[in-house]
């Protein structure tokens, strides 16, 4: 019987436990929560440019913060959803620290 030990993956320095296929899916949930923070900032940046350059003749700006809140919604849902999966494991801040 195959007994799993705790190891250390590189990237984020967490400790996972369990198979290969939990160090494959944090790597996978670094990489999309990075991926929805640089959408939501270009989501911001365009709706300046439009703020800019449309000076509100067109609803393009508001097209583009809707959908910054719309990314930021559903990234924190994925989140509460991951948690609730087992797929990511909260830390916690120590105190004293």
């Amino acid at each position: 019987m195959k007994t799993c030990t705790p190891t250390r993956h590189v990237t984020c320095g967490a400790i996972i436990e369990g198979s290969n296929f939990l160090g494959q899916l944090a790597v996978f949930m670094h990489i999309f929560v990075a991926i929805a923070f640089i959408l939501i900032i270009a989501s911001l940046g365009s709706a300046l440019y439009f703020m800019m350059t449309d000076k509100g003749k067109t609803k393009r700006m508001v097209w583009s913060l809707a959908m910054r809140v719309g990314l930021s919604i559903s990234l924190f849902l994925f989140i509460l959803f991951a948690h609730w999966m087992g797929w990511i494991q909260s830390t916690g801040i120590p105190l004293g620290r």
